[in-house]
């Protein structure tokens, strides 16, 4: 559709210093010269010299003079009703927006025969001449996702001012509000009238509150809100459009609430064995998370332990530190939704995140007192962002990423070497990315690249670099944890001795422990209990694992390497079903797989096996179900790179990010350091499952 004629609407209040520049920028704009500008003033009761000024355009504008003033969209709206062009948008005086951009929401409008075009800031990235306040950008953000949640839309903009509408439009929307919250308004009552909305990007230029910008931000904000949901809720057709709308998602959600209701209640009446009184462990946690916290010799990064100390100190009681590792988990849950919609379709994205609601040993977890949940969702909104690095080539998003990493590793370990090894990864993809046709990087120089990637590992560390500090003045070494070596000492020690000597875990342990007691004395390893040591006591254990663990290493390097290499298959294999069940049985009977092989004890292997029960049913269908799992993902880089290379990159970095995972938790290797990771194994599988259907299906039933 060809548009002739364009109504722009500027409402007014008190612009003297910018109403003579906006309307000469409008003149002198890129708008084609055959299309007719309609310009209509709405000056909404201006008590500075804008009446005055506006008096010697009367001539040659539309001008209205509202007796006082009404607010933004009271105005809009007149003009709104005045207007006779094919299409009319609404253009702020002061200069933060640029007519010139005009012309591209024609362009989109005629191109795709859009009804509605929203100017897009987002989308309008490099345009910028500069970046608004943060608390403006997280809003409009915010705001965004509230109106692509609320009422199935995909914008990237809605508080954008640059808002243009066909006359067919404007004639079925009746509007009503008289302030700022026109925006969000006219945007909820066009999508419920079925309108879609499409966007093309601008430029932005902010101005500060000295400078005459009138947007209150958390009043307008939080009114805006209140608008979104009002219309989305305010009739019970609406609401029940919303939940057609996410039905899907309800289901989810209740699946997710489902299980973590019956595993709490299971947990809750549990055998004497078991976890026999629930409320009693949830009190207790107060005592054990304050330690850690306040104390000078914890263990482990902070941030998990300043996340519960707040709650424990505000509500007295461990139960809401439960309640938001649930609320985590499900935001987790969410990011492995948008992660995977990044590269497969929604209902591959949908049916992993399905998946991983539903799991039960990563729903056992939002009962415990571990980082899992916290670490998982920082982890996963570092890997969206960073994967949105790679779409877009924007140094932001990685950046974010790095931001966000830093904050992953002050909860938990895990992610320590993340960063460079993604770093690692980012440089190989651009070498690799001509020959094997990947879409990445196009018109980059590799100095820029390698400057993004140093960037990325410098605000990364500069993350870190406050808590090394602290840990400098209190430790006099600068370490993210004290658990590093401490648990190379305590874990990986007796399973790379056990295996080399045939002797038991327990045995190998003990001779460990026997020796550190008569080099250090007594309560090694007690670092839960701070009055046991000084401060230089302390610092005497931490040196000594590190002594010991190391000269053992390089002692065994060769029979150390096969052992670390080989006790990475749990991570691919092991559920963890067995340890839940525990919980409810007291029995945990399964012996170490692994370390039985290794060490030639096959008959150990084969009595657990004949010996068929729910727990061996459980144990097997986990090691099927995440040995498919891991299947997919390395089976996955084949498939794709034959099929569709646009998703080879999720495979690439899935195996890079799991093959580091287990090594870094190699050789005593738990299912739960997999949590945090597994949307790298659930999308690959529910794909690869389509997949191999999709061809199953043509073979034998078409």
């Amino acid at each position: 559709m060809k548009i002739n004629k364009l109504s722009i609407i500027i409402p007014v209040f008190n612009e003297e210093k910018t109403i003579e520049a906006i309307l000469d920028r409008i003149e002198k704009s890129k708008i084609r010269t055959d299309i007719e500008k309609e310009i209509i003033i709405i000056d909404d009761g201006s008590t500075d010299g804008t009446r005055d000024i506006l008096q010697g355009y009367a001539d040659k504008y539309r001008i209205v003079f509202q007796e006082k003033n009404q607010g933004k969209g009271a105005a809009v709206r007149t003009g709104f009703a005045i207007a006779s062009g094919d299409y009319a948008i609404v253009q702020d005086a002061d200069l933060e927006y640029n007519p010139d951009d005009i012309q591209g929401l024609i362009e989109k409008a005629e191109q795709t025969d859009a009804k509605i075009v929203f100017g897009s800031r987002v989308l309008g990235l490099d345009k910028r001449e500069e970046t608004p306040g943060i608390f403006y950008y997280l809003g409009g953000h915010f705001l965004s996702w509230l109106t692509n949640f609320l009422y199935g839309a995909h914008i990237t903009d809605e508080p954008t001012c640059y808002k243009m509408f066909s006359r067919e439009v404007l004639a079925n929307i009746k509007l009503e509000c008289d302030g700022f919250e026109f925006c969000p308004e006219v945007t909820a009552k066009a999508l419920k009238a079925g309108y879609e909305i499409a966007e093309a990007p601008i430029s932005y230029k902010t101005r500060t509150k000295k400078e005459g910008k009138k947007i209150k931000l958390f009043r307008d904000g939080w009114l805006a809100i209140w608008t979104l949901l009002k219309y989305r809720f305010n009739d019970k057709r609406a609401l029940f459009g919303f939940v057609k709308l996410y039905k899907w998602w309800l289901v989810l959600i209740a699946a997710y609430l489902l299980v973590r209701v019956v595993l709490f209640g299971g947990l809750w009446g549990a055998s004497a064995n078991g976890w026999e009184n629930f409320y009693n462990q949830a009190q207790s946690g107060h005592a054990v998370l304050l330690a850690n916290w306040h104390e000078p010799c914890d263990w482990h990064p902070p941030l998990y332990y300043f996340f519960t100390t707040v709650f424990l100190l505000m509500f007295k009681s461990a139960w809401p530190v439960y309640l938001a590792q649930m609320i985590l988990a499900l935001a987790g849950v969410y990011l492995i939704y948008k992660i995977g919609k990044l590269f497969f379709s929604p209902r591959v994205a949908f049916i992993a995140t399905f998946i991983a609601a539903i799991e039960p040993y990563s729903a056992w977890h939002n009962f415990l007192l571990t980082a899992e949940s916290l670490s998982a969702f920082f982890l996963l909104l570092g890997i969206y962002y960073f994967f949105r690095f790679f779409q877009n080539s924007k140094t932001v998003f990685l950046l974010g990423a790095a931001i966000i990493f830093g904050f992953a590793t002050l909860t938990r370990l895990n992610t320590l070497y993340l960063p460079q090894a993604l770093s690692l990864g980012i440089l190989s993809i651009y070498f690799i990315r001509r020959p094997f046709g990947l879409p990445y990087f196009s018109g980059l120089k590799f100095k820029n690249i390698l400057l993004v990637v140093l960037l990325f590992n410098a605000v990364y560390f500069a993350v870190l670099f406050p808590w090394q500090m602290r840990n400098k003045i209190v430790y006099g070494k600068y370490t993210i944890a004290n658990v590093l070596m401490t648990n190379v000492f305590h874990y990986n020690y007796p399973t790379a001795m056990f295996i080399k000597d045939n002797i038991s875990y327990d045995e190998a342990n003990n001779l460990i422990r026997q020796k550190a007691e008569n080099d250090l004395g007594k309560n090694v390893g007690d670092q839960g209990d701070c009055s046991l040591f000084s401060k230089d006591e302390l610092v005497k254990q931490f040196d000594y694992y590190k002594k010991e663990s190391g000269k053992y290493m390089k002692e065994n390097f060769w029979q150390y390497t096969r052992v670390h290499l080989i006790r990475t298959a749990p991570f691919f294999l092991d559920s963890g079903y067995l340890n839940l069940i525990q919980e409810f049985t007291g029995v945990y009977a399964k012996p170490d797989i692994t370390g039985s092989l290794m060490t030639g004890n096959f008959k150990a292997v084969f009595d657990y096996l004949k010996n068929f029960n729910f727990s061996l049913l459980a144990y097997l269908f986990g090691l099927a179900f995440w040995g498919i799992c891991s299947l997919s993902v390395f089976g996955g880089i084949i498939y794709t790179y034959f099929k569709d290379r646009n998703k080879l990159l999720f495979f690439l970095l899935s195996a890079g990010v799991i093959i580091y995972s287990a090594l870094l938790c190699s050789p005593f290797v738990l299912a739960r350091y997999r949590l945090p990771v597994y949307v790298f194994f659930l999308v690959p599988f529910v794909y690869m499952i389509g997949e191999v259907l999709i061809k199953i299906k043509k073979r034998f039933f078409n």
